[in-house]
């Protein structure tokens, strides 16, 4: 059983800052999914998005279930690290921002979408 095309793209994150370049990942996907390499603890990540490569990116939140009003950002606590992270699909163009910065190494993290 065949579920379509499925691309994997690099993303990294140069030490000392908390946010990567843009990413296009070509086209909007259903099934988006983060890989997390180990990283420092205490440093959580979150996913932006925008438009355009070039646009304003902002924080990606979850819908709200059906038993609060709540919505919150899409985290991803530092606990989780090697790992792969269904994050929202529908978006082309994702940036990965940490909540601190790490020093004296990068990451390198990979976006794996499906349709």
């Amino acid at each position: 059983m065949s579920y379509g095309p499925r691309s994997v793209f690099a993303l990294n994150c140069a030490s000392n800052v908390t946010l990567t370049s843009a990413l296009d990942l070509g086209r909007a996907w259903t099934n988006v999914y983060l890989e997390v390499p180990t990283m420092t603890s205490g440093c959580n990540i979150y996913v932006q998005a925008a438009d355009t490569a070039t646009g304003t990116f902002r924080r990606v939140y979850q819908r709200a279930n059906s038993g609060t009003a709540q919505v919150n950002a899409v985290q991803i606590p530092s606990s989780v690290t090697q790992a792969m992270v269904d994050i929202p699909g529908g978006f082309q163009h994702l940036k990965v921002e940490l909540s601190t910065a790490m020093t004296a190494t990068s990451v390198n993290f990979k976006v794996h979408c499906a349709n």
